[in-house]
């Protein structure tokens, strides 16, 4: 069995490094003083849970550099990123959320970024040191359109095609060679991993999904952002 691993370049070694940069009677008069009990707690609860939520709420808008996202970063949450000589992007998971940065890229840089070396132990700080001054054009929280795992556990049992009927579109393989078959499919700027009960072998891995249309799926999880999501240069 082989698995695929989807990388640009050295950009999973570029997030990686994320986490190092730097949430009537008294009858009538009893009923309704319990009703009004009853409002008051649940205005409470109410509150309680906006407070939550807010507390919770990732407040994008502070940041202002590549270093303030990227220091938000999740150290295991999954990302995807690339950049050109005019834009840095990434899509990475910081707290409960998801969330997509542009950066606006210089030709100075660009060349010290590119000519870094993936292989010294302490590029990711050499990396951070490069590109964290850069300014931020967006910052999106893309946590909204993530599907949630109860809603992509309901896939189980369902074919690659119904996928493609509901808009997702083939990725890549992330998994052959096996009794079961990987594959990351898109919807929108996010991507998702699921399992096919199917045998992929290698040198049909280049078939674009064909494989997969009939197959029946058996797993799926959040896999982070889509190709499209990093896509460059920018429309």
């Amino acid at each position: 069995m082989k698995l695929s691993i989807k990388v640009v370049a050295t950009l999973a070694l570029a997030l990686a490094l994320s986490g190092s940069l730097a949430a009537c009677g008294g009858g009538q008069a009893s009923s309704s003083a319990s009703s009004q009990a009853g409002s008051s707690e649940q205005a409470s609860s109410s509150a309680s849970s906006q407070a939550s939520a807010a507390a919770g709420a990732l407040d994008v808008s502070s940041w202002k550099t590549l270093g303030d996202a990227l220091a938000a970063k999740n150290q295991d949450g999954v990302s995807s990123a690339t950049w050109d000589d005019e834009h840095y992007i990434a899509v990475f998971s910081a707290g409960d959320s998801v969330v997509r940065v542009v950066a606006a890229m210089d030709a100075e840089t660009d060349k010290r970024a590119s000519a870094l070396d993936a292989s010294d132990d302490d590029y990711n700080e050499k990396f951070a040191e490069t590109v964290g001054s850069l300014k931020l054009e967006s910052a999106e929280d893309l946590t909204s359109e993530k599907i949630p795992q109860s809603e992509l556990d309901a896939y189980v049992g369902k074919t690659g095609q119904d996928l493609i009927d509901e808009g997702f579109t083939f990725e890549q393989y992330w998994m052959y060679g096996g009794e079961e078959t990987g594959a990351t499919m898109a919807k929108g700027y996010l991507a998702y991993n699921f399992t096919f009960d199917t045998t992929v072998d290698e040198d049909k891995a280049d078939d674009e999904g064909a494989a997969i249309k009939d197959a029946t799926i058996t797993a799926a999880e959040f896999a982070g952002g889509s190709n499209a999501a990093v896509e460059l240069p920018l429309p």
